[in-house]
C-alpha cells in the first residue's frame, strides 16, 4: 500500500513538473517564466526523492 502511494506520488510529481513547464513555455514575462521553471525543477526533485526511497526499499528484496 505504501509503495502504491509512492508510485502515485511520483506520477503526480511528474504531472506537476509537466504543467509547470507548459506554463513556463506560455509565459511572456521573464520573471514568471523563471518562477515556473523553478516549480518544474522542484517537482522533478521531489519525484527523484520518492524514486530514491522506493529503490532503497526494493534493494534488499532483489539482493542489492
Amino acid at each position: 500500500m505504501l509503495q502504491q502511494f509512492r508510485s502515485d506520488a511520483i506520477q503526480d510529481c511528474y504531472r506537476g513538473a509537466a504543467k509547470a513547464r507548459r506554463m513556463a513555455d506560455e509565459a511572456t514575462n521573464p520573471a514568471t517564466k523563471s518562477d515556473f521553471l523553478n516549480f518544474e525543477r522542484r517537482w522533478l526533485s521531489l519525484a527523484r526523492g520518492f524514486e530514491t526511497e522506493v529503490a532503497r526499499e526494493l534493494a534488499p528484496q532483489v539482493g542489492w
